[in-house]
């Protein structure tokens, strides 16, 4: 009998994933409540829609979902494990952005992760184990904060802190975002325990400081790829009363860990189930919260949230010995009918194949390009001789600005060495955040001085042997008259599998920039591929560990269609002798926006004889 009810359930399974291909491939999914965020993604929308026809199932479907560590922890070896046990993959992995180790954040490591995950067609989650502001140093996740809502105060410290660290996470998901990919996110989990300094705080209080992260990742960083995802902890504070309201969370759910599947064991689901937004174990994990023996019989589980618990229609089992393929019975909890695993998700629902994806990517490619730090703020390139030189926007500088104060101050090179700036008196300038008057401006690494006057700032950079002055203004000329960006239409055909030759050694090829300056650059390969009879190579340049594959390249669209100078792509690192080209995603350099940024130019070998009418066209706007 039981055999029969499982056919049944996995036929009824199939038809609601059928329907939801159907949509999805129609670009029309769209979910039947209003997410969180009105500028949630095409694919975010789409994907809330799929919990949300889940969640209208009469029958229980559970997708399935598997944690995998923390910031440098992230790896893939707790899904790796469950397919090695069952055959068969979590529909969804998650990780955390917390380092405990560095006492911050580490978001490179599980982007990685994430990223490897969502391109192979499943969805991911995020959550954070959020440092404690009161903290400097970082960490103290499990010491007390006596009023939560001290965090929001501007101009304190708690504030700046708490700031930076919300800035930090922005640029982890931001860079998700870029490459097209939605995350479930999940912060202040378990925020009705006493264990975390967020947790057992005055429930207004707590709901503020929800609100204040979901503004400004969503209006002040224009995060739009994020389902947010409420999860208290079963059993303690009522769970319910922390709910931020229905334009600040889009799924809801408890962190649960226990043997007993039961109303006597898990409290706190009907009063979220009653919110009537996609209910799932946001957490789960058999035995208890700390060292379980592993020996938990995971048949249980669906068969205990259909009789107890029928609207649960998603679940996150932890790591290590909570994960079912660390307990008894893994690979019939896996091949449950009931279970949603990765092959059962909608074509299209994840990954970076799909028009929605290209879509989400160009938006994102806006919303970089109009920030107040983009390639459009620049005003200026300012070469910097040795010696002392005075700066400001009187014509009896040595460095003439464009804006600014007449006489912001001097500036002394040493050349190949230190760089100094004295401001003037009564320049209404600041190196840094400092009160410093005389600095010295550093120009190496990936943070030099930054000096601030107005909506102006500038820096020193190295290019070549030479130094100059790069200025920006968040008040430019360009940044308001942004014309737009313009795309040939999204051809699948130009997604192109190529193959991948790697170098060993690694090579050093000459790259020539705007300025006619030559640097060599490390080459560890070149992508080969076929197109309208012709064979065409493409070397790539490395730009660090983590980092994409980097190519610049021409083709003989080029100066027509396409900005005369280059063209930028960047693809994935290879896997399998293979390197994903996607050329609707080719973009212009800098240089096709302002004049003042130093673009590298194509070696010979990017310079490709067939036309590639994919990708950004010819800026229309101004240069100039």
């Amino acid at each position: 009998m039981l055999a029969k009810v499982y056919r049944m359930m996995s036929m009824f399974r199939a038809v609601c994933l059928a329907t939801l291909l159907s949509c999805i491939a129609a670009a029309a999914a769209e979910p039947a409540s209003p997410p969180a965020d009105p500028q949630l993604n095409p694919r975010g929308r789409a994907i809330l829609a799929y919990f949300q026809q889940l969640q209208a199932s009469p029958e229980l479907i559970l997708l399935s979902g598997q944690f995998c560590s923390f910031g440098p922890t992230s790896r893939p070896e707790a899904a790796d494990k469950i397919f090695a046990t069952t055959g068969r993959w979590p529909a969804m992995i998650s990780s955390d952005y917390t380092d405990f180790k560095g006492h911050w954040l580490d978001t490179k490591t599980p982007n990685r992760l994430l990223l490897d995950y969502w391109r192979a067609g499943g969805l991911v989650g995020l959550s954070v184990h959020l440092n404690n502001p009161a903290r400097p140093e970082g960490g103290g996740q499990r010491d007390k904060i006596a009023d939560i809502t001290t965090i929001l105060t501007p101009g304190t410290e708690l504030n700046q802190r708490w700031l930076h660290q919300l800035d930090d996470l922005a640029a982890g998901l931001q860079e998700l975002q870029a490459a097209g990919v939605v995350v479930l996110w999940r912060p202040f989990h378990e925020m009705n325990g006493g264990w975390f300094w967020w947790g057992a705080q005055d429930q207004a209080g707590l709901i503020k400081v929800w609100r204040h992260m979901f503004d400004y990742f969503t209006k002040t960083k224009g995060l739009h790829n994020l389902i947010w995802v409420f999860s208290p902890n079963h059993g303690q504070r009522p769970p319910a009363s922390y709910y931020p309201g229905d334009g600040y969370a889009d799924l809801v759910g408890l962190d649960v860990y226990t043997d007993d599947i039961d109303p006597a064991h898990v409290l706190g689901y009907p009063e979220l189930a009653a919110i009537n937004k996609p209910f799932g174990f946001t957490e789960y994990g058999p035995h208890g919260a700390s060292n379980p023996p592993g020996d938990f019989d995971y048949r249980r589980f669906p068969t205990g949230l259909a009789v107890n618990f029928p609207r649960t229609r998603f679940f996150l089992a932890w790591d290590d010995k909570w994960n079912p393929a660390e307990n008894k019975f893994a690979r019939e909890f896996y091949t449950d009918p009931r279970v949603i695993t990765r092959a059962d998700l909608p074509a299209g629902l994840a990954g970076n194949d799909s028009p929605a994806t290209v879509e989400a990517w160009r938006a994102e490619r806006v919303n970089r390009l109009t920030k107040p730090n983009s390639w459009l703020t620049l005003i200026g390139r300012h070469p910097l001789p040795p010696g002392e030189s005075t700066v400001g926007a009187d014509a009896d500088n040595t460095i003439r600005l464009a804006a600014g104060p007449a006489h912001l101050g001097k500036i002394t090179s040493v050349p190949g060495g230190a760089v100094t700036l004295a401001l003037a008196d009564g320049a209404d300038a600041r190196i840094e955040d400092t009160d410093a008057r005389t600095a010295e401006l550093v120009y190496h690494g990936e943070k030099p001085t930054h000096v601030f006057s107005g909506t102006i700032n500038f820096y020193v950079m190295e290019r070549g042997d030479s130094l100059y002055l790069r200025v920006r203004d968040s008040a430019a000329d360009r940044l308001k008259h942004f014309a737009g960006l313009d795309y040939f239409p999204i051809d699948p055909s130009w997604r192109i599998e190529a193959q991948w030759v790697p170098f060993d050694p690694v090579r050093q090829v000459n790259i020539t920039n705007v300025l006619g300056q030559v640097s060599p650059a490390p080459v560890p390969g070149k992508a080969v591929f076929t197109r309208d009879g012709h064979t065409c190579e493409l070397l790539a340049i490395d730009e660090g560990a983590g980092e994409p594959l980097f190519f610049v390249l021409s083709d003989q669209t080029s100066g027509q269609e396409t900005y005369a100078a280059s063209r930028f792509l960047y693809a994935e690192r290879p896997r399998d002798g293979k390197v994903i080209l996607d050329f609707n995603r080719a973009e212009n350099p800098p240089c096709a926006f302002t004049p003042f940024a130093t673009c590298p130019l194509p070696p010979k070998e990017n310079q490709l004889a067939i036309r590639i009418t994919a990708g950004e066209k010819v800026y229309r706007g101004e240069q100039h």
